[in-house]
């Protein structure tokens, strides 16, 4: 089948736009190749690939493999319940892969990023062929942040088959809110659940959000969230990481982190406030039942004095002399003025009010 090359400066889609690459035969479907700086799909948009076709309820015909998609670009955008970038196989092939690489990346609003397989009637297929029907693999790049808000999802989903993997690096931070999830899953038969690896500095869930990794008979993903330098992994009490098979065997939850989960650690602050009275000395008035005078200085402008500070007090002297040997007033020795007769001068000393 032929391919679809879009390389543009912005590729804005709205309104159930579709870009579509499918097979319906046994040929594999057509490569979908985005380049652009800006990419931006809501209102129900949709770029995907698909193989194989629904003949009726429960038959389905094509071992086509499902074309992959591939998007580079600067900001990533898609938002909507319906907007959704995916691949799906309905036959014995397997579903394409997806692949997306951006600076930014936002799904916002329920919207998706999805590898399915509908294929059913595939387990006396798998002693022979064990990626009879598998989903494709999702790989998700970003140079900074992936965040997944008000229940976006990136999703591998079988309803028989083997799910294939997702693989998220982000330079800076993953961020799972308002229960937006990270899962592959397996419906039903004996298909494996796929293998979910993140890599970034930082990771957080919060709001019940998930990362699952299910089967039903077979073997449950495994999970490995790998932090890197000195970021953190970030876990609120209601979101869930998980890797389990209702009836296999449960696959492993793999965090390396400097610190797994530190909302155990987090304290909430005290409601009463601090009685600061209690931390002040008792002042001279209180000490004497408020039966003595008192007097306030306040200083000459800046800081207001502390209370645990001495007091700048003043002492009245009346000779002229012992103005003149005052080394705080004369640094240079001037000649006695003429002047005799006594006058009162304030003299700044520091004394404590009250020991």
């Amino acid at each position: 089948m032929g391919n679809i090359r879009i390389i543009t400066p912005q590729l804005v889609m709205d309104n159930k736009g579709v870009i579509r690459a499918d097979t319906a035969g046994d040929r594999t479907a057509g490569e979908i190749i985005v380049n652009t700086k800006e990419l931006k799909l809501t209102g129900g948009a949709r770029i995907s690939s698909n193989s194989g076709v629904e003949v009726e309820s429960d038959l389905f015909i094509g071992h086509g493999r499902g074309g992959s998609v591939n998007i580079t670009s600067n900001s990533f955008f898609v938002s909507g319940k319906y907007s959704t970038i995916s691949t799906n196989t309905l036959g014995s092939g397997q579903g394409g892969d997806i692949r997306i690489k951006a600076k930014q990346i936002t799904l916002d609003d329920g919207a998706t990023i999805s590898a399915q397989s509908s294929s059913v009637s595939l387990n006396d297929l798998f002693s022979e062929n064990p990626e009879a029907g598998k989903s494709g693999n999702i790989f998700i790049q970003a140079d900074n942040t992936i965040r997944l808000q008000n229940g976006s999802s990136v999703t591998v989903e079988t309803a028989q088959a083997n799910a294939g993997d997702i693989t998220v690096n982000a330079g800076f931070l993953v961020h799972l809110r308002d229960k937006s999830a990270i899962n592959t899953s397996v419906a039903g038969g004996e298909g494996d659940g796929g293998n979910i690896l993140i890599d970034s500095v930082f990771v957080v869930l919060d709001g019940a959000s998930e990362i699952i990794a299910n089967a039903r008979k077979g073997k449950g993903g495994n999970i490995t969230i790998r932090i890197v330098g000195d970021g953190a992994f970030l876990k609120s009490p209601d979101s869930l990481v998980d890797a389990s098979s209702e009836f296999g065997v449960s696959g492993s939850v793999t965090i390396d982190a400097p610190d797994t989960d530190i909302s155990g650690s987090i304290s909430i602050l005290p409601v009463s406030f601090l009685d600061v009275s209690s931390l002040l000395s008792e002042r001279c008035v209180t000490l004497t039942a408020g039966e003595l005078s008192t007097f306030i200085i306040v200083g000459h402008g800046g800081m207001p004095l502390s209370p645990d500070t001495p007091l700048p007090a003043f002492y009245l002297f009346d000779k002229i002399k012992d103005q003149q040997d005052n080394s705080l007033f004369n640094k240079k020795k001037e000649p006695p003025p003429k002047q005799t007769t006594n006058k009162q001068v304030l003299i700044p000393l520091d004394i404590n009010c009250c020991q």
